[in-house]
């Protein structure tokens, strides 16, 4: 998988050596998965805690995805953690999902997976990633 112009933290973005903090300045709004182009866009927007210079919206797209699988959130959690980011970390094609770990420089065979504080978790793997900052 190749991300162009951008990397993953744990919990933020990094565009042009400027980090966005996906956990504490955003909130997680939605999850579209165009089947017939094969493309996934994750959206957040700014949340109250964020300060003013911060993008209204941030947008990751993985394009031509050959692997997307989800696991449910934890029933005893409130929806209010649905929102939430709690990690971005890595596993192999081979590797169940619960074994997934964070590197910094992640090798272009690691699936990506999204946890959120729900413990709701979305795996991905796809040709690119894309990241788009909307002011």
């Amino acid at each position: 998988m190749k991300y162009s112009d951008f990397i993953f933290g744990s919990v933020e973005v990094e565009v042009k050596g400027r980090a966005y903090d996906l956990h504490n300045s955003f909130d997680f709004k939605k999850l579209v998965y165009d089947v017939e182009g094969r493309n996934v866009e994750l959206v957040w927007a700014k949340n109250a805690y964020a300060v003013k210079e911060e993008p209204a919206e941030i947008l990751i797209e993985f394009r031509k995805v050959t692997y997307f699988s989800a696991e449910g959130r934890d029933s005893e959690m409130p929806f209010s953690e649905d929102d939430c980011l709690a990690s971005v970390s890595y596993v192999s094609e081979e590797e169940a999902m619960e074994e997934s770990y964070y590197v910094d420089d992640p090798t272009e065979d690691l699936h990506c997976v999204l946890e959120f504080q729900s413990g709701f978790k979305v795996r991905l793997f796809s040709s690119e990633v894309r990241c788009a900052i909307q002011a």
